[in-house]
């Protein structure tokens, strides 16, 4: 019994590191990841994400949400760690 289960882990490793190497590389390019801050939104319901991250590609948000969704599709040159921070939208009009 315990051979045969060995063999089948063996004969399945081979699926399970493709798989796993897919799915890091499969994951979109941003020039900046801001993530695990507390994420405040400017949408319809205003959504605050406690544990979120910003994707950020060039000058246009691309992504947010919560940090382990945006992390698992944008991989980033920069990131930023905001862990214990608050992050805001910018200010518009504000005169």
């Amino acid at each position: 019994m315990t051979f045969c289960r060995a063999l089948l882990f063996l004969l399945a490793l081979p699926c399970l590191l493709a798989s796993f190497l897919c799915s890091q590389t499969t994951r979109k390019q941003a020039d900046l990841l801001v993530s695990g801050g507390t994420v405040v939104t400017m949408d319809g319901a205003r959504v605050i994400y406690d544990d979120g991250a910003v994707a950020v590609e060039g000058d246009t948000i691309v992504a947010v949400g919560p940090r382990h969704a945006v992390e698992a599709q944008y991989q980033a040159r920069q990131t930023i760690d905001a862990r214990t921070k608050l992050v805001l939208p910018g200010f518009i009009n504000g005169h």
